[in-house]
């Protein structure tokens, strides 16, 4: 069996573990009226490493791929500059999307600050910041994207990415989750190295910690002299910050300033790898071509095509389909239910 398709089987595989798990848990926390405190925790321990990271670990070893070396410093500086102007990426992207579906009563399925606010400190760290990053990077990123990229990097981002996205099943933060799977493939690309995308992950998810505990540890509701002090003109600029044009204002900003850490962060990575022969600029790798694993240098590897130059090899694996299918349901439920037509 191909590599390919042994990682197309792979994510099939995942995904049935997923849902196996979920409603396995799922099912009997809504019958004893589990607490969220609770079931995040499950989700965390008993779904996301089980349906994830062990199998992608195990994938892993029995195809022999290579250990993700331990990151430098510079290297985990560089990896949380880019993490900052992901969670700034992640902001713009909300606005864009409150902008579009402004006036639209969307209940988002996707997690959010004000969603895990009940949550105890040390379970949003476990299960928002540290568990899915590990588990969705090792399989995203370091064995399926690793497995296809040899047929096309470019095809294999874009494919991961889409998974990426629909795993979350959050059909109103599509594009969201898209994008911040292309800049983690992207940054996977160049340097073969999963921890690093972990800590781009990390960081993103950690912004979502940070807020949910501002907004559990402040005040929720201001107080009559603040309010009463209000001037006019601040009502209008918050009504005004509150509109969809308001909304697109915010997305511009906000999206300014992910470029000013994702672009330099990425170049620079991409530089200082390519100077020390690191990842990608690495003198050569083992590949597989034809069922037979070789040592291959990189030049002969140009884009990633093999010997067929067959560039389109990753979509034409039936069990490849059979997920995307399974996911392209779980997201029209998804969007049904967001959209209020049908009752979760």
């Amino acid at each position: 069996m191909k590599l390919k398709t042994k990682a197309s089987l792979l994510f099939l595989i995942c995904c049935t573990l997923f849902l196996a798990l979920s409603a396995l848990i799922g099912v009997p926390a809504m019958i004893f009226n589990a607490s969220n405190n609770l079931l995040f925790f499950l989700n965390a321990l008993l779904v996301s490493i089980p349906a994830f990271l062990i199998p992608a670990v195990v994938f892993r070893r029995v195809n022999k791929f290579p250990f993700f070396k331990a990151p430098k410093f510079w290297q985990i500086a560089l990896a949380a500059v880019i993490g900052i102007g992901c969670v700034n990426m992640n902001q713009s992207l909300t606005y864009l999307n409150a902008a579009v579906f402004y006036n639209i009563d969307v209940a988002s399925n996707s997690t959010s600050a004000e969603t895990v606010t009940d949550l105890s400190v040390l379970n949003l760290f476990f299960s928002l910041a540290i568990i899915p990053p590990i588990a969705e990077e090792f399989l995203m990123r370091g064995t399926l994207l690793e497995s296809w990229r040899r047929y096309s990097p470019v095809g294999a981002m874009i494919i991961t990415s889409l998974l990426f996205a629909l795993l979350h099943a959050a059909p109103s933060a599509f594009i969201v989750y898209f994008a911040i799977g292309m800049l983690l493939a992207l940054v996977y690309i160049i340097t073969r190295n999963a921890w690093l995308t972990v800590i781009i992950h990390f960081v993103n998810n950690l912004s979502s910690v940070i807020a949910a505990l501002f907004l559990k540890y402040s005040s929720a509701d201001p107080s009559p002299e603040a309010v009463a002090a209000e001037s006019e003109l601040s009502i209008k600029l918050s009504e005004f910050m509150e509109s969809r044009l308001g909304y697109l204002v915010y997305a511009f900003i906000f999206m300014l300033i992910a470029a000013s850490f994702i672009v330099p962060g990425v170049l620079i990575l991409r530089a200082v790898f390519r100077k020390k022969k690191l990842g990608k600029y690495s003198e050569g790798e083992i590949v597989e071509i034809e069922g037979e694993r070789l040592l291959m240098p990189l030049p002969e590897l140009k884009d990633g095509a093999l010997a067929n130059g067959n560039r389109i090899a990753i979509l034409e694996d039936v069990m490849l389909w059979v997920a995307i299918d399974l996911l392209a349901l779980i997201n029209i439920l998804s969007a049904l239910s967001e959209f209020g037509i049908i009752k979760a």
